[in-house]
């Protein structure tokens, strides 16, 4: 990996917040925690970034402008419970990190689906990333990080109480504390008013000076006196789009809206667009397929 350092001797208590699956209602998340002023990360399912139901990719490339962040939450959100063959790992793991990373974003942490991660597909993913999220109490003292691992817990399942209690009990042990939920006001998520109420009781631990709020990879970074490195790919010169098989919404009024992309599908097959920017399609268009 491409942390450096050693653990801070003082640990100050820090809060850390994600929503996972790259929902559309993560942009009614950045606007409530933009608010605030606390940075959030997000992971996201790399093959499904282009669903018509996600959130727009872009919207995510704003975000991480205003210090928010983006993690894999694998290719396909499959179980981890179970060793995985290593070209499964491949294109969940492997594949995912560099999917994000070429568009642009420095995804140095997994999220990992589920939760529950065997050590096999551990050792694995720690080839890949930095951190790595999985389940638990959310609460990570100065001895944590083991196996590159942090916890993090349910803000559902905590309820709002409980997510008041886990910050009180952060600021009391010096803690680093990660809660995660999924899309803003859907079944089984908080509701913004829910998270309103944590995040104002939040910003009065805050305003005394008792706890810091960082996106994870700050949040690591800090707590533990270590860095990362940015990992993005992406070249300047190309905007990005989805693959040839996914493609057809980038073009309006018959003109590319995008110069070039390459992807992998799955059957190992690189697959390229080149498209000259603002090109009528039909003008300068070309598909490769290579093996």
């Amino acid at each position: 990996g491409s942390f450096v350092g050693e653990l801070a001797d003082i640990a100050k208590p820090i809060v850390a917040f994600n929503f996972d699956d790259g929902l559309a209602e993560d942009s009614l998340a950045y606007s409530l925690f933009k608010e605030f002023g606390y940075p959030a990360s997000f992971g996201l399912i790399a093959d499904q970034v282009y669903n018509a139901n996600k959130n727009p990719l872009l919207n995510y490339k704003n975000y991480e402008k205003d210090g928010f962040e983006v993690l894999s939450h694998s290719s396909s959100h499959i179980y981890f419970n179970t060793d995985n063959t290593d070209p499964v790992n491949y294109h969940e793991l492997t594949a995912s990190a560099e999917k994000l990373r070429t568009l642009g974003f420095s995804t140095n942490g997994l999220i990992v689906p589920y939760s529950t991660i065997t050590a096999n597909n551990l050792s694995y993913a720690k080839t890949i990333y930095d951190y790595i999220l999985i389940g638990g109490s959310g609460l990570n003292g100065k001895n944590g990080f083991k196996n590159k691992t942090i916890t993090r817990v349910s803000a559902i399942g905590s309820g709002v109480a409980g997510c008041k209690s886990l910050i009180d009990q952060a600021i009391a042990d010096r803690q680093l504390l990660v809660f995660y939920d999924h899309g803003m006001g859907r079944e089984g998520s908080f509701t913004e008013t829910e998270w309103r109420e944590v995040l104002t009781y939040l910003q009065t631990k805050m305003s005394n000076n008792l706890i810091e709020v960082h996106n994870v990879k700050n949040a690591i970074s800090k707590y533990y006196g270590i860095k990362t490195t940015n990992l993005s790919k992406q070249l300047n010169d190309y905007n990005q789009a989805p693959s040839a098989a996914s493609a057809s919404w980038v073009f309006e009024n018959n003109t590319a809206a995008a110069t070039k992309f390459e992807d992998v599908n799955s059957a190992n097959e690189t697959l390229r667009v080149m498209v000259p920017s603002g090109a009528a399609i039909g003008s300068g268009f070309s598909l490769s397929n290579t093996i």
